[in-house]
């Protein structure tokens, strides 16, 4: 069930900051606070924080777990070690996509995360496949809430904020590797993230301490001029850096190469549901189709929908503006 409570103390905190909400995938969420391009440049210039609870998340345990998700996703699920991570998608048997996802080794369980048009294709296909195996799915989307920190400015405001931690701690770590640090009684997973052009981190924080956290975060930032920023900007910012979206650039129709996943798959594990297809359209060496992004002169930006002539080949804008294009 959704946590209620902690939705609600939420809104009250960005409401209270002068958040206009909007709905995004089922879920109201802040689109705008102080104005898109104040927040952008905020972004690119200093820091901001932004909410990503409606993320979804699916906790994997038992002994079976990494050899079971092995079998399962695109990625080397392997050769994690506690306070790892990896991009990884799951497959269907034809090689198309149910979901993109990111892989975190806990110290006693994996955890997926994902959009939530992911959710329960990823629960139904990982439950279908689990037959003799000691592995335990659950969903545990409304456990942690989630907050992005981004921009130059986010590892010195980690740093203040969990002070037994230095800049280098946070700034060197890998993509999607994490700290797990504390603030007073909660404990925090800090985890190396890409959402846009520059620095990115998410806090994981437990549902029950979030929004006094979140308070705690933005005072700690006023010095360093953290704003928040809401739906709006990052949505330009993943888009700016290129980052495909389920249920908006790629969907179940869509093949990863063709999606730009190419971060997400291995080619030297072993095998896994729908290996056979991605292999075979590797050694190809071209794919019929491929998400892009497109570099634009003038005012006009395409709608959802527009038909764009790339040398003379039609190519389709999907929702976020990028494109489909015909080879």
């Amino acid at each position: 069930m959704p946590n209620n409570s902690l939705r609600s103390a939420l809104r009250d905190l960005f409401s209270a900051a002068g958040a206009r909400f909007t709905t995004r995938r089922g879920r109201e969420v802040p689109e705008e606070f102080a104005g898109v391009g104040d927040e952008y440049r905020a972004a690119r210039e200093s820091v901001v924080a932004a909410d990503r609870s409606y993320r979804a998340r699916i906790r994997v345990t038992g002994k079976d777990g990494v050899s079971f998700l092995q079998n399962m996703l695109t990625n080397d699920v392997k050769v994690l070690q506690p306070g790892q991570g990896m991009l990884a998608a799951l497959l269907t048997r034809k090689g198309t996509l149910i979901s993109d996802l990111i892989v975190y080794r806990l110290g006693d369980a994996i955890l997926l995360e994902m959009e939530p048009e992911g959710l329960s294709p990823t629960l139904e296909a990982l439950s279908h496949y689990v037959v003799s195996e000691d592995v335990t799915l659950g969903d545990a989307s409304d456990e942690e809430a989630l907050f992005s920190v981004e921009g130059p400015r986010a590892s010195t405001l980690l740093a203040q904020l969990l002070g037994d931690r230095s800049d280098d701690q946070f700034s060197e770590l890998e993509a999607y590797h994490f700290i797990s640090a504390s603030h007073g009684e909660l404990d925090i997973r800090v985890s190396a993230a890409r959402h846009g052009p520059g620095p990115a981190f998410d806090l994981a924080v437990p549902a029950r301490g979030a929004a006094e956290f979140l308070d705690i975060l933005l005072v700690a930032g006023q010095p360093l001029d953290l704003q928040l920023a809401g739906w709006q900007v990052q949505e330009i910012r993943r888009i700016e850096a290129g980052i495909p979206l389920l249920g908006t650039d790629m969907d179940a129709s869509h093949l990863p190469l063709e999606a730009g996943l190419d971060g997400a798959i291995s080619f030297n594990k072993g095998c896994y549901i729908g290996q056979e297809y991605v292999v075979r359209l590797a050694h190809r060496g071209h794919v019929n189709r491929k998400l892009t992004g497109l570099t634009l002169a003038g005012p006009t930006v395409p709608q959802a929908g527009d038909e764009i002539q790339v040398s003379g080949h039609p190519s389709q804008a999907n929702e976020s503006g990028q494109t489909e294009q015909a080879e």
